[in-house]
């Protein structure tokens, strides 16, 4: 009882379907994005200029010093070496807090010898109380 039914293929029609996409409503033109890519260009350029501009300044360079840091830093050909010597090479700051920090070490070094100059008056003066207690009790003995 097996029983077959042949169907016979018919062709189907395939046709493309539209979403209503229109690429040149989407798309910009050449100038568009020359004007946009220049924006950002100069947005970006903007910000490396103030960077490499407060760079010097906060490490305390003045003048024509922080005129040649902030070249060698803007210039893309040496603000990879220039980076590696402002890191290695002492700064202006970095000078002025090692002489400070002497300073400090001094008026701790005097501090600390006022210190024990005071213990040793503080020493002395308990042992002339001491004797003049001592001068006392003899003075009473014999009076």
């Amino acid at each position: 009882m097996n029983q077959f039914i042949q169907y016979e293929l018919q062709p189907i029609e395939v046709r493309e379907l539209s979403y209503g996409y229109n690429s040149s409503y989407y798309s910009r033109s050449r100038s568009e994005e020359t004007l946009i890519s220049a924006c950002a260009l100069l947005i970006v350029l903007a910000i490396w200029s103030c960077v490499t501009w407060r760079l010097p300044t906060k490490a305390g360079y003045s003048g024509v010093s922080r005129w040649i840091w902030f070249g060698f830093l803007a210039l893309p050909l040496t603000t990879v070496w220039a980076l590696l010597a402002f890191v290695l090479v002492p700064s202006p700051k970095d000078k002025e807090l090692k002489v400070l920090k002497a300073q400090l070490k001094l008026t701790e070094d005097e501090r600390d010898s006022g210190q024990q100059q005071i213990n040793r008056n503080v020493e002395y003066i308990k042992q002339a109380n001491l004797k003049i207690q001592s001068l006392e009790n003899k003075l009473i003995q014999k009076g």
